[in-house]
């Protein structure tokens, strides 16, 4: 005999179809971008492939071979082993960076769903993945062969963990009974959680705020008992330390010195701000459509971290930075307190439906306004990644030269420290301060001036100045650099053009002057 289904059954099917039905589109928008954009890797990349490449090599983790004391410029440890790994077993290591992204990308999807399914139905926590998948900034760092897509799922990752380390549980698709309320820590899942906090840590130093943010959360739930921050200290506290002591006496600096060249930005203040909060401000204002009465920890990370990302951002240097690209994860987050106010506000305007059906007319909502809102961004990124892929084959003949025409006792100074000089064995001087203590300590202490004085006392055997032009040397004005460099009087007296690399048609030409002969 058949079963007989009933009605609850049926919509609690129905909203399982849709819900994957809603994870197909995701998947397929998702899928459409990342291919548009896949020739996009950025220059950056290629600055922890150098650290990488000199860790493999059993030269340690230093920019240049023999550099006493070693400077740290990059701020993602995780990659600069994960560059070493992938080099010893021969993998391309900027092919695992791209699919690093991609999986870092499906993953923060699946933990914002997990996380959101504490507060909604199983289709309207794929929202936030909705908003993910459409916002261009998400897809254009995916494949960059950055750690931003990494660092946003670790950060998503901790929080779903430590939220399901509270015990709370994913609400009901329709109408059933609620969960009860939580009580206690579960400690499997507080010490995962710590686990991926940690590697958010060694991803980007800014995974210290997740951090705290956590710790705050776990005081109000726990107070001071012994067992939970037992488990953060061994599982957190203890392997930052570590890392953090390795850190001070390899590098001999409290600070990344590519965070102390940022610090240093004395531009305009508001450039990321700005950018953040013109993206962001809807759906903060529509995350504070919640009982008050019935806050939660939840909340407090959802909207801390964001906050506190509001903060860092501001007086940031915003190059590379475009796109929101620091504040990704507090934009995941936000998508997540959104989605759950939306919920309330459904709850609360379509009071007579049944939880499934307010979910269901939610979601088609939502999906019928992004479709209307959202641009069709992949053939801007198409086009973005094909004109930035032909300035990195501008860099790949630089670095070609370099490898032609100078050695590894020579020394060369260039501001775009990326894919020209990554496996070139020369000592290389970057204009751009990351890798380079002398630019932020005494006496050059961030002057372009004396800056120039320094690099012309050490007469390095190339310079490579930037370029607004191919056809006449038109110096970029990037931190007051490179005009430095050309009006210095031993510019021309002790250095001769010797060739102009660049793609046709860009802006971005690369003069390369070697020394005369004396």
């Amino acid at each position: 005999m058949a079963a007989v289904l009933t009605p609850a059954t049926r919509v609690r099917w129905l909203v399982w179809a849709l819900a994957a039905g809603l994870l197909g589109l995701l998947v397929a928008e998702a899928w459409r971008n990342i291919a548009a954009g896949w020739a996009f890797t950025t220059d950056d990349a290629y600055i922890t492939l150098r650290y990488a490449r000199h860790l493999a090599t059993g030269h340690g983790v230093v920019w240049n071979v023999g550099e006493t004391p070693p400077v740290e410029g990059y701020t993602n440890f995780l990659y600069v082993l994960l560059g070493a790994a992938s080099m010893l077993a021969h993998v391309d290591p900027i092919a695992l960076f791209k699919a690093l992204g991609v999986a870092s990308l499906a993953g923060t999807v699946l933990a914002s769903w997990w996380l959101a399914r504490t507060w909604v139905g199983p289709l309207a926590a794929l929202l936030p993945g909705l908003f993910l998948v459409t916002y261009q900034g998400e897809l254009f760092w995916v494949t960059s062969g950055l750690e931003t897509p990494t660092f946003q799922f670790l950060v998503v990752a901790a929080i779903a963990a430590f939220v399901r380390a509270l015990r709370f549980r994913p609400v009901p698709a329709t109408d059933d009974a609620p969960p009860p309320p939580p009580t206690g820590v579960d400690l499997r899942w507080l010490a995962f959680s710590a686990v991926l906090a940690f590697l958010a840590c060694l991803t980007r130093p800014d995974g210290v705020l997740v951090a705290l943010a956590l710790a705050v959360a776990l005081l109000a739930r726990a107070r001071f008992a012994p067992r939970p921050w037992l488990v953060v200290g061994v599982a957190f506290v203890l392997p930052t330390a570590l890392y953090h002591a390795w850190r001070v006496a390899h590098f001999g600096a409290l600070l990344p010195h590519s965070v102390v060249c940022k610090l240093a930005y004395t531009g305009d203040p508001n450039v990321l701000t700005r950018d953040y909060w013109r993206f962001a401000a809807p759906f903060a204002l529509l995350a504070l459509a919640h009982p008050w009465r019935r806050l939660d920890a939840r909340h407090a990370l959802l909207w801390l971290v964001p906050l506190a990302y509001a903060a860092l951002l501001q007086g940031a240097d915003p190059i590379i930075g475009y796109w929101n690209r620091h504040a990704l994860a507090a934009i995941a987050l936000l998508l997540i307190a959104a989605v759950a106010a939306l919920g309330n506000v459904a709850a609360y305007v379509l009071a007579p439906l049944g939880r499934a059906w307010r979910e269901i007319l939610l979601a088609f909502g939502v999906v019928i306004y992004v479709a209307a809102t959202s641009s069709d961004f992949s053939d801007a990124l198409r086009r973005d990644a094909a004109h930035y892929a032909r300035r990195m084959d501008a860099r790949a003949d630089l670095s070609a030269w370099l490898q032609a025409h100078t050695g590894p006792d020579d020394q060369v100074l260039m501001g775009d420290v990326g894919r020209a000089v990554y496996d070139v064995p020369a000592s290389v001087i970057d204009a751009f301060c990351l890798n380079c203590r002398a630019m932020s300590e005494p006496p050059v202490s961030f002057s372009a001036e004396r800056f120039a004085d320094a690099v012309f006392a050490r007469a390095p055997a190339v310079l490579i100045v930037h370029s607004a032009r191919a056809d006449r040397l038109a110096p970029r004005g990037e931190y007051g650099v490179f005009p430095a460099i050309v009006r210095h009087p031993a510019f021309a007296r002790d250095y001769q053009h010797a060739t102009t690399i660049g793609a046709p048609g860009d802006d971005f030409h690369y003069w390369v002057y070697t020394r005369r002969p004396r």
